[in-house]
């Protein structure tokens, strides 16, 4: 009998993975400003293109909400725009440093601990991270960076769909992710506290507000039987989220198309 090997899923799906193998995240801050936007996985430098301007208006609107939620009743700060963080295990070798769009580090834990090499990523996961997918991006790669976020210590990982008008809620040990639309109320749990954000429409920035007192009876996270029940059971808050993410609408890219860069370390 023979057994077929399956080879792994890349680390690094959500970007375009890079020669530079084995850097450290002092190396990483050195990188020059060339227009795209870097990463460190386990040692492994990836990028991407930089965001377009519907995606910086989603990220300033999140920002905005959440930010005023916090500063109100002081349980924290946000964070934006593509912040890189340090999450490199104390066990490892190998240095691993994410960005998130928007995060949110709560008051307890501030200020940011000192960087542990170089000048720029602090050594802290945030509490909550939120990711804005790209019109190239795909769930199985997104949900494998949530997955890092949560395994490298943070509690909560929103990855908002603007094409689609979706949301997916991470938590940890979550296989999958729970999928919010239409008009869903998106809390967060005893990570932001009294926190409800009203979706009418998932990543339409026109859509996002917080809502009213008098619609608080509105469906919550907690509920988790937000739609319709699917074939197998399950509860889903959207047709699309029955719809395999590969087939909507825009062939995947393959990766033998890609020409990684080759990095030069720096002095």
């Amino acid at each position: 009998m023979t057994t077929q090997l399956v080879t792994p899923r890349p680390l690094y799906g959500w970007a375009q993975p890079t020669q530079a193998d084995d850097w450290t995240t002092d190396m990483l801050e050195r990188l020059p400003d060339d227009g795209w936007l870097y990463e460190l996985v386990e040692g492994r430098v990836v990028r991407m293109p930089p965001p377009g301007p519907d995606h910086g208006r989603l990220e300033s609107k999140l920002d905005y909400l959440l930010r005023a939620h916090l500063t109100a009743h002081g349980l924290g700060e946000t964070y934006v725009g593509e912040t890189g963080w340090d999450l490199t295990r104390r066990d490892e070798r190998k240095d691993t440093v994410l960005a998130s769009d928007v995060a949110v580090v709560r008051a307890e834990r501030l200020p940011l601990p000192p960087p542990r090499r170089g000048k720029t990523y602090r050594p802290i996961a945030p509490d909550l991270v939120v990711e804005i997918a790209s019109p190239t991006q795909y769930r199985p790669d997104m949900g494998d960076k949530a997955r890092q976020w949560l395994d490298r210590g943070a509690r909560l990982v929103w990855v908002v769909w603007p094409e689609p008008r979706e949301l997916d809620v991470w938590t940890p040990g979550a296989q999958e992710p729970q999928t919010l639309a239409g008009h869903a109320v998106l809390d967060a749990g005893d990570v932001i506290p009294g926190l409800r954000l009203q979706l009418n429409e998932v990543g339409s920035v026109k859509s996002w507000r917080v809502p009213l007192g008098a619609r608080a009876s509105r469906p919550s996270l907690a509920s988790a039987g937000v739609g319709r029940p699917s074939p197998q059971g399950r509860r889903v808050a959207s047709p699309h989220a029955l719809t395999p993410a590969r087939t909507r609408g825009r062939a995947r890219r393959p990766r033998s198309q890609w020409d990684p860069p080759t990095f030069h370390r720096p002095c």
